[in-house]
């Protein structure tokens, strides 16, 4: 699966048109994600997804990561 992420505040935008004109034609399954939607915190350089490569802030990330 290819998770496309859309930084762009405007839902349906051009941004959100641009990732899905170059998705589209993949043939693989793919996903938009909105950043604007998730609960993202800042990320504390604590290394804590050096080994597990996943992030140790509990935050939406690792629920999309989950659907990769």
């Amino acid at each position: 699966m290819i998770i496309g992420f859309s930084g762009s505040p405007i839902k349906g935008g051009d941004i959100e048109k641009g990732l899905k004109a170059v998705l589209g034609p993949t043939g693989v399954p793919c996903e938009l994600v909105r950043r604007a939607e998730l609960d993202m915190k800042i990320c504390r350089a604590c290394k804590g997804c050096v080994e597990t490569n996943r992030r140790a802030i509990d935050d939406d990330i690792n629920g999309v990561l989950d659907r990769a």
